[in-house]
């Protein structure tokens, strides 16, 4: 903005930058007041006292520290404010040039252009007065809020409605009960525990993941879970804890996770997760506004709608259930990865039995000190599409009537021990050859409306 409003010009900004990188300042005291300002790209301080003192009445500090403390008070000037880094009356033209400079640099060398951010933060965070970088935050945090509360405030459209009620009326039960309960933007699913040595390669990694989303997206498909449903469906990849032990063995015939390793791992697990269920939850969608950065990310807490009763880990020995034997889509000669895996071909590809996909699903109140007689060691395997269906309808709506144990129990009447579902009939079900990549108990058509 300095330099847009001609009170800077770009090589006396790159000057300061370019002393602070060779530690010429390296106490922010030794550095001028007019260029604690520059570097910051506010206005001169005259000019910050004045606007904050006609937007809110205020003084800086008192500014700032309301902000942070009681951000649902501030007003939307107010708001606007922080946002612009103190400047006032910012126009269109220059809001958008400065948009247009970060879009271009981001499209030339997004890797680039996210790096020199970081770094230009770094070089000025020691700059920033008490409260100020957290004002900011605030401030946008509550400008996100506020504009997600109005957005899920406004009523459906005839045509939004209508295309809802169309997928509804060829859905499961709970699909229209999930709608019901949480509306269009609430996020549903479970959080997701990746063990760093899993893979082999990075391509490797990739190829499992896009395998297991494409699984899920059928399966999710074939529920009834469409259109402006489908967007809610999370993922929610968790930190791996530090310190917790992922050196594994990854070898030609060597296991992934050996019997005494898995439990201490799993273990180690159910205590991080447990001391993240214990926090409140965050809105992702307000998280990711607020700072966009790795869209693959790992979270620290859990988001709104995260199951909280139970958790999923992806092991080296879950990747292998992706890639079982099974039947060629169509005629062509895969790729051939470590170990024989075939990997997703444009042309076509060698498919696994989709009943053969499996998961790890974590009990976070099992306690590894009280063996439970039946054999229930804290944990089960679940059919991979059963996440979307059966297992979620379990954990969500009736978690009191089966505990886990009890879908463990159930999982061992299942052919391969991969729970499928909690209702008789279906328990049992497994489709040795498929030509499709539908799974057993999902059905394309559901049953006929009733309990879920």
């Amino acid at each position: 903005m300095r330099v847009l409003r001609e009170l800077d010009n770009t090589s006396s900004i790159i000057s300061l930058l370019s002393s602070l990188e060779a530690g010429d300042i390296s106490n922010p005291s030794l550095i001028s007041i007019e260029d604690r300002s520059r570097l910051l790209d506010f206005p001169d301080v005259s000019e910050q006292e004045k606007n904050i003192k006609s937007t809110s009445g205020l003084t800086k500090k008192e500014f700032l520290s309301r902000a942070v403390e009681t951000p649902a008070k501030l007003t939307e000037d107010e708001i606007e404010l922080l946002e612009d880094r103190y400047w006032l009356d910012v126009s269109d033209e220059e809001t958008e040039t400065r948009i247009g400079v970060s879009c271009g640099l981001f499209a030339i060398a997004p890797g680039v252009y996210e790096q020199f951010m970081e770094h230009l933060e770094t070089l000025r965070d020691p700059f920033y007065e008490e409260n100020e970088v957290k004002a900011f935050k605030s401030a946008k945090i509550e400008e996100a809020r506020r504009s997600r509360n109005w957005v899920q405030s406004q009523p459906l459209s005839d045509r939004k409605r209508n295309l809802v009620e169309d997928a509804l009326q060829y859905a499961h039960p709970w699909i229209r009960r999930l709608w019901e309960e949480d509306g269009e933007h609430r996020l549903w699913g479970f959080a997701v525990y990746e063990n760093p040595n899993w893979a082999y390669k990075d391509e490797e990694r990739d190829d499992c993941r896009k395998r297991q989303e494409h699984v899920l997206a059928r399966g999710q498909s074939a529920t009834g879970y469409e259109g402006l449903l489908l967007r809610n469906w999370n993922w929610e990849d968790l930190e791996w804890p530090a310190g917790l032990h992922h050196d594994l063995q990854v070898e030609e015939n060597t296991s992934a996770d050996d019997e005494e390793q898995f439990p201490k791992t799993i273990n180690g697990l159910r205590e991080h997760f447990n001391s993240i269920r214990a926090q409140p939850t965050t809105d992702k969608f307000i998280e990711k506004y607020v700072d966009p950065g790795d869209p693959n990310r790992k979270w620290s807490r859990l988001s709104d709608g995260t199951l909280n009763n139970v958790f999923l880990y992806v092991d080296q020995n879950v990747a292998d259930s992706m890639y079982s034997s099974g039947w060629i889509m169509s005629p062509s000669k895969p790729r051939v990865f470590k170990k024989g895996y075939s990997s997703l071909t444009s042309a076509g590809e060698r498919y696994p039995n989709v009943d053969d996909m499996w998961i790890w699903a974590i009990d976070p109140d099992y306690k590894p000190n009280f063996p439970s007689p039946s054999g229930y060691k804290g944990c089960l395997k679940v059919r991979l599409q059963q996440l979307v269906h059966n297992f979620y309808v379990a954990r969500r709506w009736h978690a009191d009537e089966f505990s886990l144990e009890d879908l463990w129990e159930y999982s061992q009447r299942s052919p391969n021990g991969a729970f499928v579902s909690f209702k008789d009939g279906e328990m049992e079900s497994f489709a040795p050859s498929r030509d499709t990549e539908i799974g057993s108990a999902i059905k394309v058509k559901p049953p006929t409306p009733g309990p879920i």
